[in-house]
């Protein structure tokens, strides 16, 4: 963890970024307080940035430049080159302790100077007791009683209709906002392919967000409109194809939240999203489920997250032991034998697991159909779509 100062910086420079969340930080009530910042500048940095947003006021660069008391444009251009966090309640808790350590020292100070003169050492004790209990951070926990009249007067979660037999029915309508869903697979199995069939039967009724960083976007719209026609058109299909750095993303999930009413979002895919933090790999892969997850509990949204896996360990996202604990849901789609023995495996069939289900708890594995001209899964004990050219060349991730 970086020292005190460098975390003031930081949380500064993700304000400064996600300005959206200064709504969250501007009121006194908010769980970051400006005597948690150390140094007067910082603190004076925040709040300003607090008084603009309360005004309604634009939170730039000039309007926080404040010379006398040492924020020139050099130290506000510091505070932008300063790198953003994504997990800032987890910083803010940092910078709180640190303020309680300081009120805690200052207090220990004074107690010292006096047991060198007329104070009693029981009394020494009693102070300091009495410091550790006012200074110590207020608890968060309720009863029973009142956590059940908190969730009572909340709304149910929405459950989003994904369009794939299999899915909605074994997951009684579809997949509850608040989730973090992974799909695994084998290559060219169709992890993309199931992802983007959710996406695109959610567009039809609100509008949905992918993260397309596999496949160049010229080659995802000439294979979306070689199966729908070429004049397909999806106002509700939001791409994003530059921004992979996990800061960014989640920064557009948010925004997309919050300003469109975004509720799913698929990202393509593990690999390919940046984590720039100090530590090991396991360290950087485990990160990306902790931010993703912990985004789509705090929204109530559903973000989908197509991942790599070894053969030695199928069912465990490559770089991270712990990503499976941050998952609510985990989709695994295999490929069949196939009867033809020129073909290494089934064009018209796959094999799909569930291996976690937070959401009802339904474990299974089962087979269903899957159309290669059109991308698509389908239930085998229902009729293939009328459009199913089961013969067709496959239209694979490569061509995209």
């Amino acid at each position: 963890m970086q020292g005190t100062f460098d975390v003031e910086m930081s949380v500064l420079s993700h304000l400064m970024l996600y300005v959206d969340d200064m709504e969250n930080y501007a009121t006194p009530s908010s769980i970051l307080k400006k005597e948690y910042f150390s140094d007067c500048r910082t603190r004076k940095v925040f709040e300003k940035m607090c008084n603009s947003v309360l005004r309604k006021n634009f939170v730039g660069e000039t309007s926080l430049i404040d010379e006398e008391n040492g924020i020139d444009r050099e130290f506000i251009l510091d505070i932008m080159g300063t790198n953003p966090i994504v997990d800032i309640e987890r910083y803010i808790k940092v910078l709180r302790d640190a303020y309680h350590k300081r009120k805690l020292s200052l207090e220990l100070f004074k107690i010292a100077n006096e047991l060198e003169n007329d104070l009693e050492y029981q009394e020494a004790l009693q102070r300091l007791e009495n410091a550790q209990e006012n200074i110590a951070t207020p608890s968060t926990f309720r009863s029973f009683s009142d956590w059940a009249d908190f969730v009572q007067d909340r709304d149910k979660l929405p459950v989003l209709a994904t369009g794939v037999d299999f899915i909605d029915v074994s997951f009684n309508g579809g997949l509850e906002c608040g989730q973090l869903v992974l799909i695994s697979g084998e290559a060219d199995a169709g992890k993309t392919a199931l992802g983007i069939q959710m996406l695109k039967h959610i567009s039809k009724s609100e509008p949905v967000l992918f993260f397309a960083f596999e496949f160049t976007l010229r080659k995802f719209i000439s294979a979306q409109r070689e199966i729908e026609g070429q004049d397909w058109r999806n106002d509700n299909l939001l791409i994003e194809v530059e921004n992979n750095d996990l800061d960014m993303v989640a920064y557009h999930i948010k925004k997309a939240n919050k300003e469109n009413g975004v509720r799913f979002f698929l990202i393509d895919s593990q690999m390919r999203l940046i984590c720039d933090i100090e530590g090991n790999e396991e360290k950087s892969e485990t990160f990306k489920f902790f931010t993703l997850a912990t985004l789509a509990r705090k929204l109530e949204v559903v973000i989908v997250l197509i991942v790599q896996t070894s053969k030695k360990d199928p069912n465990t996202p490559i770089g991270s032991k712990k990503a499976n604990h941050e998952a609510d849901v985990f989709i695994r789609i295999e490929h069949e034998k196939s009867e033809d023995k020129d073909k290494p495996y089934s064009t018209t069939s796959r094999k799909i697991s569930v291996i976690k289900n937070k959401q009802n708890g339904h474990i299974f594995t089962t087979q269903v159909g899957f159309n290669g001209f059109l991308r698509s899964f389908f239930d085998l004990e229902k009729r293939a779509p009328k459009e199913s050219f089961i013969d067709a060349p496959e239209i694979t991730m490569s061509m995209f």
